[in-house]
């Protein structure tokens, strides 16, 4: 799902870390990165764990690069990770990346969702995004973000992403090697990729299955 809003992603602060199930153990942050917090997915296969080692069952996997996910916990190595659905688990630290994706959400009874040139609603409309589109996330500020795919570059309100807190300021420092596309004076319907279940398959696998074809340090 959404291989082509693949991310390339603003700057964010690099790769954190998961955690286990034991509250007491994770209090360790050694003043590191703020938990909870978002980050997005680094590999288009990226197994979820019932805890914070190879040796326990795989609980389903993503399929998915770029897919935005809360780290609600960190255990050494390992990062507890949330995804929109409210599903969690954990995977290894080098399957995640700092760079920063949102999902596009919208109200009910609501089938798209605008994205304008300016923020404030301001400017003309860029596109309107369908529910469950992944996106850039490029800066946030007085309740817009700025997002950005391969078709669409602008402003949205800050409630209608997952991927960002309500009150999150993301300043865009630089370009992170994202150029600005033109768009056309047409307003641009962006769909999701067909085939919602996508992002994350079952998997029915023994305890201690390896993940060696896609963890290449552990």
């Amino acid at each position: 799902m959404h291989k082509n809003l693949r991310v390339l992603l603003a700057c964010g602060i690099a790769l954190s870390a998961e955690a286990a199930a034991a509250a007491p153990a994770f209090a360790q942050q050694e003043g590191k990165l703020p938990v909870p917090r978002f980050v997005s997915l680094r590999s288009d296969k990226v197994h979820v764990r019932a805890g914070p080692s190879q040796n326990h069952e795989i609980r389903w996997t993503f399929a998915k690069a770029g897919l935005p996910v809360e780290i609600i916990a960190e255990f050494e190595n390992w990062r507890r990770i949330r995804d929109s659905d409210g599903a969690d688990g954990w995977v290894h630290q080098v399957l995640l990346s700092g760079r920063r994706t949102a999902l596009v959400r919208a109200p009910k009874d609501t089938n798209t969702v605008p994205v304008y040139e300016r923020a404030s609603g301001q400017g003309r409309l860029i596109a309107e995004l369908q529910p469950g589109v992944i996106a850039n996330l490029r800066s946030c500020a007085k309740g817009w973000c700025r997002i950005s795919g391969e078709r669409f570059d602008g402003f949205i309100l800050q409630t209608l992403l997952w991927g960002a807190y309500p009150d999150e300021v993301i300043e865009e420092n630089y370009d992170c090697g994202l150029r600005r596309r033109r768009t056309t004076t047409a307003t641009r319907a962006i769909s999701k990729p067909s085939g919602g279940e996508g992002m994350r398959s079952t998997m029915t696998s023994a305890p201690g299955m390896s993940s060696n074809s896609f963890l290449p340090s552990t």
